[in-house]
Formats: C-alpha cells, structure tokens, sequence
C-alpha cells in the first residue's frame, strides 16, 4: 500500500471542506467548550486576552471599587493562576465597564498600559513582563505631558518598538484628540508625542477608545470621530514609523447622529501589508449594529458587510472584537436579547472569503444575566475567548476550536486517513490515487487552496 500526503494543508477553520476527489471528504465540526472563571472577586470589568509566546492566555481586567488593574496567566492544566495586581500601591487606576487597560505580546515580552485614576490629573502608565506573564516589572510613565491629560491608551508592538496611541484633552478637559507616542528602548522611555487625530479636522469623540496597528510600513490610528455630533470611525496612516500622520481614510460613513458619547470603539487588524480589517458599532436604520469592514490602503477599495446572527435579535449589538491569525479571522461582540439581558456572539471566517455568514454566528454564553465586553485571540487554530459576567462577577474564559470528521463513500479503494493536527497534515494512505493535486472548495463551491499530492511508496 502506497501513501500519499497533502502537505501543508491549512484547513479553512470551522468551515466544511470538501475534496474534488469523489471518495472522499472532509469537514470540520465546531466545538466550544464551558466556560470556566478566569477570576471571581476582583472585579470583571472590561476583559482583555492575548496568547503568550509559550501558548498560555493571559487575561487583564479592572476592579472598580479597588480602583486596580488585575493580571492572570493560565497555568497550562485547567484554570488560571492567583490575579496579580499590576498597578503599584498607592496608584489607583481608571476603570470603565466598556473602556479599560491595553494588552500585547512581542515574544517573551508582555506590555499592559493603563490610566491612572484622577479624571484631570491623571496619566498614562505602562508595565512590563520580559517572562511571559509569570512576573511584572516597574511602572513607567507614557505620557511626558506638560499639560493637559491623557485618557484610552492603546499599544502595539513591531520589532521591539513600542507604538501608542491616547486622547488628549487640554487642561480644562476639552477638544480631545488622539495622539502617538513611540519607545524604541523597550519601553524605559518614550518620545514626546506626535499629533494624529487633528489631521481630520474634527474632534475626537471623547469616550470612544481607539485601536493602533502597526506593519513595516504604516501605523494607523482607528478611533471615532466626533464631526458636530456625527459619531463616524476613520483612520489615520503614517508612513514614517510614527514621525508624522499625513493621511487618513474613512472606515464608517453611516453618518450616526447622536448628542452624547456612545462609549464604544473600533478593533482592528492586518491582514497583509496593505489591507485593513476593522470592526465597529453604530447605529443605522434605529438599531445599534456591527459593520466589519476590509479597507486596501494601496487602492482605496473597500468592502462592507453588517455583523449579525441569523435568528436572533439584532437591533442592539455593540462592542465588537476581532482576532486573525494566518488565514483564520474570528470575530465576538455583545448583544442584548430578549429575556435574557446580553450574551456574547461568535463568528469566523477566513482570510479567503472574507464572508462572515450570520447563518454560523453561534450564541456561546446564551444563559441568564449579563455576559458582556467579550475580547477574543487565536493560536494554533484555537480561538480564545474571555467576557465579563455580570451574573456571576466573574470574569470568565472558553476556547472555541473544530474536530475533524472524514467521511468516505463505500464504492473507494481501501484506504485509511491519519491527521496531525501539530503539523495541520492530513496523510492519505491508499492502493491507488492517480490525481497530481486535489482542489479544496467550501460549501459554496469557492476554490480555498490547491494542495500538491506527495507520493512516498
């Protein structure tokens, strides 16, 4: 018996593939595992999750009464290690339900920036892990502020430089605009800042946090603009590293009128050098909705579809948070629903359909109370959830990943499948295969991949 190999083969996650061949096809079946508390008792505002270069989540999150930043690593077996406050004695913290800490990874390197607590005389702060989350560093201040003060930092990191971006608002609390700040010594201290938002002409809304990414080319800005109360996400782009924004696009043209903040923000990711992924809230045809938007900033071109879930209420949707990883694209948001408060909504996609199909959004908590503020992550195939439970006052923490199943018609040459999913290789072992290469297409018949067949007598 000879085999044959399909390698690499990078399965479209959570999306059915079939093979061209007729005896043969292969799908992948979702599963989302119970949720388990990160934490209970420290609070459970505003969640936020990445996956550490060693492969453990690690979960940040705010305590309002404490008036303190928590920090927690899973420990690799079946739940999360004892919360570590990050903020230092005698510096207490701002903390929003809908707003809170920044979280990123640059390999070993673990980065959490957050804003101290007094409202006009606060400032920004940021710590430092160089061990993955296992101990923390000491607190260093972002800001270099001479006057007026900083709100809603957020950070990225790009070959060993550290990019933020916050709101300043002058020194009796007015016209806020975001603006950048850069450390290209690990984080021990930072450059003065470098206007961003003002490009655009308008103020910054002024409780909407923003969302900064970073490429070798470009650092964008993603942050909701406050143009005479017509609440709108747009970007602004620099071409050199940080040194001066001089261009800017418009991510959101739905025109939201409203009077007061909507306290909510946009997320955003690469998905190569040149497209832009975003996510966002607005409120269009009298009901809160989510749009994903995907922006080439070489063409101008862009695509536009409405986040939902297909048989559920959707008038009130909010808080959108997306996640990408080689092809795969996950996204979560919060919606309230009827007799049940809000639960926290999933759906993905990948990177070559870009179709985020409401028919597959799945409700993940769908329990009583309020499951809210969800953030998301992925590694290895494996999406990472987190969200605050307002039933529980917990923060709480699922994974969500796929099976493989293998379904063969009976009329075939004997044969046996073995999957590595270490090496995401799928080997064919068989009597007799003639194909050079086997076409992989999804359920609506668009080609995902080409994989060369391997013969290995």
């Amino acid at each position: 018996m000879m085999h044959k190999s399909l390698n690499p083969l990078k399965l479209g996650f959570l999306s059915i593939l079939t093979f061209t061949l007729p005896w043969l096809s292969l799908a992948q079946e979702l599963f989302v595992e119970s949720p388990i508390e990160v934490a209970s008792g420290y609070g459970f505002h505003h969640p936020q999750l990445e996956i550490s270069n060693d492969g453990h989540p690690l979960v940040t999150w705010t305590d309002p009464t404490a008036q303190a930043i928590y920090f927690a690593r899973h420990n690799g077996v079946d739940g999360f290690n004892t919360p570590l406050m990050l903020n230092p004695p005698g510096l207490a913290i701002q903390s929003y339900s809908w707003s809170g800490p920044d979280l990123t990874i640059d390999g070993d390197n673990v980065y959490v920036v957050f804003r101290s607590a007094n409202y006009e005389e606060g400032h920004i702060y940021l710590v430092k892990s160089t061990d993955n989350g296992i101990s923390f560093g000491d607190t260093v201040r972002i800001d270099n502020l001479a006057e007026g003060f900083g709100q809603y930092p957020d950070i990225a990191v790009y070959q060993d430089t550290i990019f933020g971006t916050f709101m300043l608002h002058n020194e009796i609390g007015l016209d806020p605009q975001y603006v950048f700040v850069r450390s290209t010594d690990g984080g021990s201290t930072f450059e003065p800042i470098v206007t961003a938002g003002e490009l655009l002409g308008a103020e910054a809304c002024d409780c909407c946090p923003p969302e900064i990414i970073v490429n070798e080319d470009k650092v964008i800005i993603f942050f909701r603009r406050n143009n005479d109360n017509i609440r709108e996400i747009k970007a602004v782009v620099s071409y050199d590293g940080g040194a001066s924004f001089s261009d800017w696009y418009s991510v959101d043209d739905h025109g939201w009128f409203l009077m007061s903040c909507p306290s909510t923000g946009p997320d955003a990711r690469f998905l190569d050098d040149d497209i832009t992924l975003s996510i966002y809230k607005t409120e269009f045809d009298d009901a809160n909705r989510i749009f994903f938007n995907s922006y080439n900033t070489v063409s101008a071109e862009s695509d536009l579809q409405e986040i939902y879930a297909d048989g559920f209420e959707n008038t009130n949707n909010n808080y959108p948070q997306l996640a990408i990883q080689d092809e795969e694209i996950g996204i979560v948001w919060e919606s309230v629903q009827p007799g049940t408060s809000s639960d926290v909504f999933f759906n993905n996609t990948t990177a070559v359909d870009l179709d985020f199909n409401p028919e597959n959004a799945i409700n993940i908590t769908n329990t009583i109370g309020v499951q809210a503020k969800p953030d998301i992550a992925i590694s290895d195939g494996i999406f990472h959830l987190v969200y605050a439970n307002s039933h529980t006052l917990s923060v709480d923490y699922l994974r969500i990943g796929a099976t493989l199943k293998i379904n063969e018609n009976d009329n075939i040459n004997p044969l046996s499948i073995q999957y590595d999913k270490s090496k995401m290789m799928l080997t064919v072992f068989t009597e007799e295969i003639e194909s050079e290469r086997i076409s992989i297409h999804n359920l609506n018949g668009q080609l995902i991949k080409i994989i060369p067949v391997i013969n290995a007598d």
